[in-house]
């Protein structure tokens, strides 16, 4: 049986089983339940259900013969027409759709977290991103002097899922410290954990905070002290796409 073939069914709203036995039945032409549970190695119980299912949705027809019922698989074109009426019939409802996502994309969650679990939290959340983290950030390191905050263990989670991912981390940052940052970056070029910087010389900001955005809709808002981390993580769409737009806009205009 040719997995990728099974794997492509799979991805048009087939389950494995309907994609082997659909791909058995194409395989005999029109043959008996019983004929295409041998030869799928399924049992005759379990491919018969399948084999109705597959009817109900148009993948396969029947015919009668003798008082035996014969199944035979659409056509690889013809199966293609369906699937794309099912797109354009999907494509149609869009707005119905919309119109009950709209009621709740406004809407957010929100946590936070204090002291120890601040920031051992935040990087948590963020290794579940499926897409490159963007932030802007302001604060000194002396955060790593306090091992009862700073998440050593945490932190290489984070860089190692990036790293299995494939993830980039783009941050911008006020230009106060430009040595210390040059040397982190040289410092990023020998790791395989991939880090851009945008360093602002005009950019000098006292708080020490950073924002992080990332997948699918969250904000990270960290406060910084030497003995208490703060962290708000909002989860809002809105947010998360107008501080997205802000960043992308000031790195454009800045990398030029």
């Amino acid at each position: 049986m040719n997995e990728d073939l099974i794997l492509t069914l799979q991805n048009y709203w087939f389950s494995e089983k309907e994609a082997k036995i659909y791909l058995t039945a194409l395989s005999l032409g029109a043959a008996p339940a019983s004929s295409i549970a041998r030869n799928a190695n399924e049992s005759r119980t379990t491919v018969y259900s399948v084999l109705w299912d597959l009817v109900k949705k148009w993948y396969c027809t029947t015919v009668i013969r003798e008082n035996v019922t014969y199944f035979s698989a659409v056509s690889p074109e013809m199966l293609v027409k369906i699937q794309e009426q099912k797109y354009k019939t999907l494509q149609e409802k869009l707005p119905e759709f919309m119109a009950i996502w709209s009621m709740f994309w406004w809407l957010w969650k929100i946590k936070t977290f204090e002291w120890k679990n601040a920031l051992k939290n935040m990087f948590l959340e963020l290794s579940k991103t499926e897409v490159d983290v963007k932030f802007f950030q302001w604060w000194d390191m002396s955060l790593k002097n306090n091992p009862d905050c700073y998440p050593e263990e945490e932190l290489k989670y984070y860089r190692d899922e990036k790293i299995r991912k494939w993830i980039t981390t783009y941050r911008i940052l006020s230009d106060r410290d430009r040595m210390s940052q040059k040397i982190e970056h040289i410092k990023d070029l020998e790791q395989k954990h991939k880090r851009e910087t945008l360093l602002l010389p005009e950019l000098s900001l006292k708080s020490k905070i950073s924002i992080h955005m990332f997948w699918p809709n969250k904000v990270a808002i960290c406060f910084f002290n030497d003995t208490y981390p703060y962290v708000i993580i909002v989860e809002n769409t809105h947010i998360y796409e107008y501080l997205t737009s802000i960043f992308d806009y000031i790195w454009k205009q800045n990398n030029k």
